[in-house]
């Protein structure tokens, strides 16, 4: 696959977007694993995993609105001397994980796409041989 270059004026992007960068940052300042990012804001583990490894190229503004407003972040874009933009998050409010953790799952469940409890297994009757005692 051919190395993709945007250039635009005042934004420069290759291999994957800049936004992608300020979400891995944010991710790693507090030590968060798509994994857990996941459990805290209900964005697809594997949604984060493809835009940290490259295979997504330009997520969807909603989706890391979704994840970086669950972990306490909001955009923090900034412009250069040179008029480049240039995108990162800083932290609004401080988040509780442990709790973050709890809402998101009781939400997944009202929502009837949490955890469903198992049904208990119905006893089969054995037959060693098919053939019935009498």
């Amino acid at each position: 696959m051919p190395r993709i270059s945007v250039n635009y004026r005042t934004i420069t992007w290759g291999e994957r977007d800049q936004i992608v960068d300020g979400v891995q940052t944010m991710l790693e300042d507090e030590h968060l694993s798509p994994h857990l990012a996941h459990e805290i804001s209900g964005v697809a583990t594997a949604t984060i995993t493809n835009w940290l490894s490259g295979k997504t190229r330009r997520p969807q503004n909603i989706t890391v609105k979704a994840l970086t407003s669950a972990l306490g972040y909001v955009s923090n874009d900034e412009i250069d001397e040179d008029g480049n933009l240039h995108q990162g998050f800083k932290r609004y409010r401080k988040i509780n994980y442990q709790k973050a953790r709890e809402l998101q799952a009781t939400w997944l469940i009202k929502q009837g796409r949490g955890p469903k409890k198992k049904k208990p297994k119905k006893k089969k009757n054995k037959k060693s041989n098919g053939s019935a005692k009498k």
